[in-house]
C-alpha cells in the first residue's frame, strides 16, 4: 500500500556509533522467541563503566542537556495496512474515509485533538556497524559499586502546550525553519522535569550531531529532512503483522528511512533523558545501598497492536495514574478536557467525561480510576467527578469538591469495596497530605486522615485490613485501612515516592521511588528485631524512576510485577523471584499501565504528540484465534 507523502534538535558529546539493529520493536524476550529477542547490550543495559568489559566504551557521565527542550510527536514510516488519515486513503460514499477512525465528542465536538499531517518513505540506511560488548547470557548485577552516578535535578517550565506542524506540499523544510525545540506536552504552569519528546529529541540528535561527527567518524546521525518526512506521516496504527525490523517498530517508526537504527536511537536516548529528583543526588549509585539489576532475558507478554492517539494528557510530570481499563472494550484516559473512552475493537474514541464545564482552566484530570460500574476523576485543583459506566453519554457527570484549598493536587484514587460495607469507595489521595474515603452511593466522604506529607499514591491489602501509602517523603507509611492510623514506618528510599501496589498474595508489597528504585517488601516481616527496615529486594531502573506499579491478578497466569517508569521503559518482573524481567520500550512519556480481560492483557498508555497512544500486548501461549488480528500461521518471523 503506498501512502502518501507531505512534511512537516544540541546533543552532549556522547561516545557513540551505529550497530546491530533491534529489529523487534523494543521487547526483549527470549532466544526461541521468533518475535522480540535481542542480547542486551552494556550500552542498552545503561550500566556502569566498571560493570563492563574492559573493551567497552560507554560512559556513564550524566550529560547535560540544553534548556531548550522539547514537545510534540505524529506520524509514521513504511507501508502500513490500518488506520490511516483521510488524505492518505480514499473517500467512501458516507464521506468518511477509508480506513479513519471516527471520533465522536458527546458534549457536540469533535472528540480528537490529534493534529495531522503527512510524510515521505524510503530512505538508504547507514551501515557504519560498530561492535560493542554483548552480554551473551543473562546477567545479575548486585550493587554496591564505587560508581557515581550525579541525578539531574533542574528547573524550569514543563510541558508548555505542543505546537502543530502544518505540512508542506513538497520537501521537508530546512533546519532553519522549525519552530525552537520544545518541552514534553503538557501544563506550562508546572515546573519540573524537562526532557523532549520524540519529535524534538530526533531534532536534538541531527542538529548537533555533526560537530560531534567531526570528532568521531563512526558517529551516526538521522538523515534532518528525511526524518521530518518520515516523523510528520500521520498514523493511526500499527499491528503485529506491519513490525518489520528498523523499518517499523511498534509506533511506526522507519529509523532505517532516517538512515540509523532503532539501537542507536536507544543508546542516544538513554543519555539525554534525565531523571528527576525532588532530592538532589538521589538517584546515585553508591556503596550505601546494595541494590539489584536485573537484564531482560523473559517473555512474559507479546505485543499485539497501537492505538495512535496525540491527545492523551499528563496534566503534572510526576503522576501517572491516568489510565483504567475495567473491560477488553473500555479504556479511560485523561484529556486536555476530561476523560476520553476509547474502544480498542473498534478503535472509536469519544468524551465520556468532560470536567471544562467546572468553570477553571485548571480543571484538568490528574488522577482516574474505573470499574465496571463507575468512573471517578480527580483534577488539578481539587474537584472530583463521578460518572455510571453505563450512564447515557449525554449524561452529565456529579461533581464535587474533595477539598477547599484550590491548590490541592487530586494525586491518586483507587476504588474498591471497604471491609465492613458492600458499597464501593473511591480512596482520594492529594497533595494537601490528606486521604479520603468518598462512599460512591451515597457520593459522600465517610473519613479523612491526615499525614505529615503530600500522598502521591495508595494502595489496600486484599484482606482490606491495611493501606500502603507514599508520598512526599522518602518513607513509607504502612496504616490501618479503617482509622488512618500508621502502624508502621518503613525507610530505605532515598526521595519522594510516586507508585505502590500490594499483591494479590495479601504479603507482598511494591514501591516506587524517584531514587530509581523498586523496593519488594513482605508484609509478614516488615523490620528486623532491631526496628530496622527489612525490604526483601531493591531493583534498579532502567532510565528514570517508576511512576506506576501493577501485580497481575492471582489466577492470571505466572505473576508477574508491572513496573512502568516515567519514560520509554515498562519492565515485567517475575512476581515469585523478582530475579528475571521482560523489558518493553518505546519513545514517550507513560501515562501508566492497566491489565484487561482477566489480565490477559496488557495496556500500556504512552503520552506523545507525534507517536503516543495505546500500546497493547497479550499473555504469551494462549493463541486464542479471537486475541489476534491475523491467522496464526501468517505469523511473521524475524
Amino acid at each position: 500500500m503506498s501512502i502518501s507523502e507531505d512534511q512537516d534538535g544540541d546533543i552532549p558529546d556522547l561516545d557513540l556509533a551505529s550497530h546491530g539493529s533491534d529489529q523487534y520493536g523494543g521487547v526483549s524476550n527470549l532466544p526461541e522467541n521468533p518475535i522480540f529477542h535481542y542480547t542486551p547490550m552494556a550500552q542498552d543495559l545503561n550500566l556502569p563503566p566498571s560493570l563492563q568489559d574492559s573493551s567497552g566504551n560507554y560512559s556513564n557521565a550524566v550529560d547535560q542537556a540544553d534548556d531548550s527542550s522539547a514537545s510534540s510527536e505524529i506520524g509514521s514510516t513504511s507501508p502500513l495496512s490500518v488506520w490511516l488519515d483521510d488524505d492518505i486513503m480514499g473517500e467512501d460514499e458516507s464521506g468518511m474515509n477509508e480506513g479513519e477512525m471516527e471520533e465522536v465528542d458527546t458534549d457536540g465536538s469533535n472528540g480528537s485533538d490529534d493534529p495531522s499531517s503527512t510524510d515521505e518513505d524510503d530512505a538508504a540506511p547507514h551501515n557504519n556497524d560498530f561492535d560493542y560488548p554483548l552480554y551473551q547470557t543473562p546477567i545479575f548485577i548486585t550493587l554496591p559499586t564505587n560508581t557515581t552516578v550525579p541525578s539531574a535535578n533542574l528547573n524550569g517550565y514543563q510541558f508548555p502546550d505542543p505546537l502543530s506542524f502544518p505540512g508542506a506540499p513538497l520537501l521537508a523544510p530546512g533546519e532553519d525553519d522549525l519552530p525552537p525545540i520544545m518541552l514534553s506536552s503538557g501544563s506550562a504552569e508546572i515546573t519540573g522535569s524537562q526532557n523532549y519528546g520524540l519529535l524534538d529529541f530526533l531534532r536534538y540528535w541531527g542538529r548537533h550531531g555533526p560537530e560531534h561527527q567531526k570528532k568521531d567518524p563512526n558517529f551516526i546521525i538521522p538523515n534532518i529532512h528525511r526524518m521530518m518526512g518520515q516523523i510528520s506521516r500521520s498514523v493511526r496504527g500499527v499491528s503485529y503483522s506491519d513490525l518489520n525490523g528498523d523499518k517499523c517498530d511498534m509506533q511506526g517508526l522507519n529509523w532505517e528511512s532516517m538512515g540509523v537504527t532503532r539501537r542507536t536511537a536507544r543508546i542516544t536516548r538513554n543519555k539525554v533523558y534525565k531523571n528527576y529528583t525532588n532530592i538532589q543526588g538521589s538517584d546515585t549509585i553508591t556503596t550505601i545501598q546494595s541494590d539489584t539489576f536485573i537484564p531482560p532475558s523473559e517473555s512474559y507478554f507479546r505485543y499485539r497492536q497501537t492505538i495512535m492517539r496525540s491527545d492523551v494528557h499528563l496534566s503534572h510530570f510526576q503522576l501517572r495514574s491516568v489510565l483504567a481499563c475495567p473491560s477488553r472494550s473500555q479504556v479511560y484516559y485523561a484529556t486536555r478536557r476530561g476523560i476520553n473512552r476509547l474502544n480498542p475493537v473498534s478503535k472509536r474514541s469519544d468524551l465520556v467525561m468532560n470536567v471544562r464545564f467546572l468553570g477553571s482552566s485548571q480543571r484538568t484530570v490528574t488522577a482516574l480510576d474505573a470499574t465496571s460500574e463507575v468512573l471517578v476523576g480527580g483534577t488539578f485543583n481539587g474537584d472530583y467527578c463521578i460518572k455510571p459506566i453505563h450512564a447515557e453519554d449525554t449524561q452529565r457527570p456529579s461533581e464535587g469538591q474533595i477539598t477547599g484549598d484550590s491548590g490541592s493536587i487530586t494525586t491518586h484514587i483507587q476504588i474498591h469495596t471497604p471491609r465492613r460495607s458492600s458499597s464501593p469507595v473511591a480512596a482520594i489521595a492529594s497533595n494537601d497530605n490528606g486521604l479520603r474515603m468518598l462512599d460512591l452511593t451515597t457520593e459522600q466522604f465517610i473519613s479523612e486522615s491526615f499525614y505529615a506529607s503530600a500522598l502521591n499514591c495508595s494502595a489496600i491489602s486484599p484482606d482490606r485490613r491495611l493501606r500502603v501509602l507514599v508520598g512526599d517523603t522518602p518513607n513509607i507509611s504502612i496504616v490501618n485501612a479503617d482509622t488512618g492510623a500508621v502502624e508502621v514506618t518503613l525507610k530505605g528510599h532515598r526521595d519522594y515516592g510516586f507508585s505502590c501496589d500490594w499483591s494479590d498474595d495479601g504479603v507482598t508489597v511494591a514501591t516506587g521511588f524517584q531514587d530509581k528504585r523498586i523496593k519488594i517488601w513482605d508484609a509478614r516481616k516488615w523490620t528486623d528485631s532491631s526496628g530496622n527496615s527489612t525490604p526483601v529486594m531493591s531493583i534498579l531502573c532502567e532510565l528514570s524512576s517508576a511512576r506506576s506499579l501493577k501485580f497481575s491478578p492471582l489466577g492470571s497466569g505466572e505473576p508477574v510485577l508491572v513496573a512502568a517508569e516515567e519514560a520509554d521503559y515498562v519492565n515485567i518482573i517475575d512476581g515469585k523471584t523478582f530475579r528475571k524481567k521482560q523489558t518493553i520500550d518505546i519513545f514517550g512519556e507513560v501515562g501508566g499501565v492497566a491489565f484487561a480481560e482477566d489480565s490477559q492483557q496488557l495496556n500500556v498508555l504512552v503520552s506523545d504528540t507525534r507517536r503516543g497512544g495505546l500500546i497493547q500486548f497479550d499473555r504469551c501461549g494462549l493463541l486464542h484465534s479471537s486475541r489476534f488480528t491475523h491467522p496464526i500461521s501468517n505469523l511473521r518471523h524475524f
